[in-house]
């Protein structure tokens, strides 16, 4: 029963050796010439299937999700305005002022795809998002001079406060 791959080949092809018609693949097809046709429709159908699913499957947009300032950082979402929280009684409110800047924090900082940093500040009273270097703060002279994705520098004049993250 020893058979060797020459053999097998031949088989397949057309019987035993060749020599016999109406045996392996080509003796099938000889008796059903339709199916030609139908197998390779079916892998070809299956083929375009798969093919679907996978992309179904895996359609998702390409974000760069490699964190900016470190691993494992909470990142606080806030509405993308200004917004009052008229809970507080602070005296001197609506005014960006030293008291303000020194209970700010920085609760996040992006770095976009246009290749500059962006950051979301909050006050007792207000939170700033998206501020960007060269923006003023609540209409005061307070201005950002520098983002980088450890700390934000405000500065009034001469005056510069570093407010980390």
């Amino acid at each position: 029963m020893n058979m060797d791959i020459k053999d097998l080949i031949a088989k397949l092809k057309g019987g035993s050796g060749g020599a016999k018609r109406g045996g392996g693949l080509t003796g099938f097809f000889d008796k059903n010439p339709k199916m030609k046709i139908i197998i390779p429709a079916i892998v070809a159908a299956i083929s375009v299937l798969v093919a679907i699913v996978i992309i179904a499957t895996t359609n998702s947009p390409e974000i760069d999700t490699t964190p900016v300032s470190g691993e494992g950082q909470k990142v606080e979402a806030l509405p993308q305005d200004v917004r009052d929280l008229e809970d507080i009684d602070v005296e001197g409110e609506g005014v960006f002022d030293d008291v303000a800047i020194a209970k700010a924090k920085i609760t996040a900082i992006y770095y976009n795809q246009d290749g500059y940093y962006t950051a979301t500040m909050v006050t007792e009273t207000k939170s700033y998002p998206n501020l960007q270097v060269g923006d003023y703060i609540d209409g005061s002279s307070w201005q950002v001079v520098e983002i980088n994705d450890q700390c934000v520098v405000v500065a009034l004049g001469e005056k510069e406060v570093t407010i980390k993250y």
